[in-house]
């Protein structure tokens, strides 16, 4: 994708805790986050990762295991959003189950 061009991905990587991610029904791990960015190094491709607050479950120690990930990271930008959720919906709904 490089050589196509691309220079940055925006990632929604929402957590470093994987239990918080089994609980929002995320399909990817911490791992393969780590992955993703070591190879996103390799080849040049900047990321500016995504990262969410107060999803199911969470915890003092799950924000804080987030927080050390965003570090580990180190993406060149970062947001950091609080969870809510739309009316009539649940948050532990799988996000592409809810198209409108």
């Amino acid at each position: 994708m490089a050589d196509g061009g691309a220079r940055l991905f925006i990632v929604g990587f929402e957590s470093g805790e994987p239990q918080i991610l089994k609980n929002i029904k995320k399909g990817a791990t911490v791992e393969m986050g780590r992955a993703f960015m070591k190879n996103c190094r390799k080849v040049g491709i900047k990321v500016h990762g995504d990262f969410i607050i107060g999803l199911p479950g969470e915890t003092k120690e799950s924000i804080q295991k987030t927080i050390d990930f965003a570090k580990e990271l180190d993406c060149e930008t970062i947001q950091v959003s609080l969870a809510h959720a739309m009316p009539e919906q649940n948050c532990t709904t799988p996000w592409h189950s809810r198209a409108s």
